[in-house]
């Protein structure tokens, strides 16, 4: 079970049509996804959540229970279709895109770094 540090940050940065990069990682919309590029020197671990479910979730949530199913080395892409993207409904207009730095990969201690989070206008 992995050891996660959850933080909410209020700042958000927005994506549009063009690639953005936030710390490192580059987002782009692509159709009917979301372009993930890692950019950093280490792997992320990333989740991305409907931004009205996002705004109004009570529980923290993290990446996926199993880090290999959701990293992204270093220079590597990931493309997140929508209808992967968590509470996404047709009506959907953004998303949040929540990227973690792996600290840890020890199956026994999976570790991830503080969140950074930013808007993405689907």
């Amino acid at each position: 079970m992995p050891v996660i540090r959850f933080v909410r940050t209020a700042r958000l940065a927005l994506v549009t049509a063009a690639a953005v990069v936030v710390a490192g990682v580059r987002a782009q919309q692509a159709n009917g996804a979301i372009r993930l590029t890692n950019d950093t020197d280490a792997p992320i671990a990333y989740a991305a959540i409907e931004r009205e479910a996002w705004t109004h979730m009570l529980a923290s949530w993290g990446p996926c229970p199993k880090l290999a199913d959701c990293t992204i080395e270093p220079g590597q892409t990931a493309v997140i279709p929508y209808e992967q993207i968590g509470m996404y409904t047709p009506a959907a207009r953004e998303a949040v895109v929540v990227y973690w730095r792996v600290v840890s990969r020890d199956p026994a201690y999976e570790l991830i770094d503080d969140p950074v989070d930013f808007v993405v206008r689907l």
